[in-house]
């Protein structure tokens, strides 16, 4: 019997038949909802690094690890109009006041499990750290086994916008922030998300989010590894 590569069989004890169980189905979502106030007010995606739009280092640096891609922000940014190949998903804006990752992660979740069902999964990533190790989406997959989440940890901090998030935990999600718990962390433990330790310094995970972090950035491009 031969089933389709991506096929994975496994033998049904209990039951003595086998079982195909198809690889997850992964959407990376780039969360772009910042306003870049300690940037002057600029959309933070389209600031450039060595050149390049950060929307564009990221979306790079996942395109082939991911399903497909999407970003997440309050409104479609102007910016998407330059890649038609990513889906666009407006974050819950309770109030016309952003509530932050957490909303982008709820709003991500349904749009996926609409789509794809609870057993897909979103795999997060902010638009604004662009120096993340090429491996941190296969680390992550490999490491949520059964759990219904999975989030970075590096050098002793946690970084819960690296992480990938099953559907199945799209109604937890959101009973967690209807009850005004939005910070990425907490949500994670409440879903007793599994927490991947990355060995990686933490100028990784820097986040760019003042002139100062940019000018930190533009030298690591030139001393950073590739």
């Amino acid at each position: 019997l031969r089933f389709d590569a991506q096929l994975v069989s496994c033998l049904d004890v209990a039951a003595g038949l086998p079982q195909i169980i198809m690889p997850m189905k992964i959407i990376g979502c780039i969360l772009a909802g910042g306003r870049g106030l300690r940037l002057g007010g600029r959309d933070k995606a389209v600031v450039e690094l060595a050149g390049r739009p950060l929307w564009s280092i990221t979306t790079a640096k996942l395109t082939g690890k991911v399903d497909a891609l999407a970003v997440l922000a309050p409104e479609r940014p102007a910016w998407l109009e330059r890649d038609s190949s990513i889906a666009f998903i407006a974050d819950p804006v309770p109030g016309q006041e952003s509530i932050g990752p957490a909303g982008g992660l709820l709003a991500a979740l349904g749009f996926v499990h609409d789509r794809h069902g609870r057993e897909a999964a979103v795999l997060t990533a902010p638009v604004d750290a662009p120096f993340f190790p090429d491996e941190l989406p296969e680390l992550l997959k490999e490491s949520i086994g059964q759990a219904k989440a999975a989030i970075v940890e590096a050098d002793g901090r946690l970084h819960p916008t690296f992480g990938l998030w099953t559907c199945a935990a799209l109604e937890e999600v959101r009973a967690c922030v209807d009850e005004g718990e939005l910070a990425l962390h907490k949500i994670a433990d409440r879903l007793g998300a599994r927490r991947v330790s990355i060995e990686a310094g933490s100028d990784r995970f820097l986040n760019i989010n003042t002139p100062e972090d940019l000018d930190r950035a533009e030298n690591l491009v030139r001393t950073m590894p590739d």
